[in-house]
């Protein structure tokens, strides 16, 4: 039976796909979440499930999904508008203060820019 980490890893991918393909940015950090929850890739991609962030009911844990969200939703150098639209129907769907969510937006960005910076540093990804 899925669990958490089932619904929240199928939450973004359900993002990173949205715009009709998983960037190899997107699918890198896409991996690395994966592998960090002990599942695969496959299952998340042959599960049916329409909307599994509303299966998530910790308010913790749908802060961190939100900021994996805008993490994905960034990784490939840009936010596309769809990106967008999804992450505010699960900003709708908990409830999230508008202040908080801007605060977790603007720490991904600064996390954003923290790895880019690396990148230029050392010549890979630090993710």
């Amino acid at each position: 039976m899925p669990n958490d980490d089932f619904y929240y890893l199928h939450s973004l991918y359900k993002l990173a796909a949205i715009d009709g393909e998983v960037s190899a940015q997107e699918r890198e950090y896409f991996e690395a979440i994966a592998s960090k929850l002990g599942l695969s890739l496959g299952e998340i991609e042959e599960s049916q499930e329409k909307e599994p962030w509303t299966k998530i009911k910790a308010p913790a844990v749908q802060k961190l999904l939100l900021k994996d969200l805008f993490f994905v939703s960034y990784a490939d150098g840009r936010q596309d508008p769809k990106e967008s639209k999804f992450i505010q129907k699960i900003v709708e769907s908990y409830r999230i203060a508008p202040e908080v969510v801007s605060e977790i937006d603007d720490f991904v960005k600064q996390g954003v820019a923290w790895i880019d910076r690396g990148q230029n540093l050392f010549g890979v990804r630090l993710i």
